[in-house]
């Protein structure tokens, strides 16, 4: 599966980097404070920084707080646009076990209403697995589950986009869910 950073960890690591250099310089300014004007009490340099700890964690704490907020409201968007395809996928699949298929229009009208939401919605690594899914899709390869292993790769970029681990996941794991010889088209 995919190891790769994801971005609230990099964002993380530039919150805590940026914490370090203010805290940083607050503590040089004070030194230096202390040094050049030797009249200042340990009082009143504990003081600033105390002062200066304090506004940090607000600024912190708010900064952490919108960005809860952002990442639950485009969540709230995100779900619908992911529930839809995953109701579509069962569609086609149910579809395909009664013996029928959808016809073209619907397959183009779905696929190019998906894609426009995608565009607004979809994390990088949701668009990057539909796009090798449609490149699986369009394309003859020498494997013929290739349509369905991509599949599987963008239903794990869902999953990371709403926040799942997929940790304990292996090629084939949320294919299993819906195919019942699994083991036999992963080899």
């Amino acid at each position: 599966m995919d190891t790769k950073a994801t971005p609230n960890i990099d964002n993380r690591l530039s919150l805590i980097l940026g914490i370090i250099v203010l805290l940083l310089i607050i503590l040089a300014t004070s030194w230096i404070l202390v040094s050049i004007i030797p009249s200042l009490s340990t009082e009143f340099t504990v003081g600033i920084i105390t002062a200066a700890l304090t506004i940090i964690s607000i600024f912190v704490s708010k900064n952490v707080e919108q960005n809860t907020l952002i990442k639950n409201e485009l969540r709230q968007k995100k779900i619908p646009v992911y529930e839809e395809y995953i109701k579509f996928l069962f569609k086609i699949l149910e579809s395909q076990k009664a013996g029928k298929s959808l016809n073209e229009q619907e397959l183009t009208e779905f696929m190019l209403k998906f894609i426009q939401e995608l565009l607004v919605w979809g994390a990088d690594d949701v668009v990057i697995a539909f796009l090798k899914f449609k490149q699986a899709s369009n394309s003859q390869h020498d494997d013929p589950n290739a349509i369905l292993f991509a599949t599987e790769d963008l239903l794990l970029a869902i999953r990371r986009d709403l926040g799942h681990s997929n940790k304990d996941f292996s090629k084939g794991t949320l294919l299993g869910l819906f195919i019942v010889d699994i083991d036999k088209l992963k080899q």
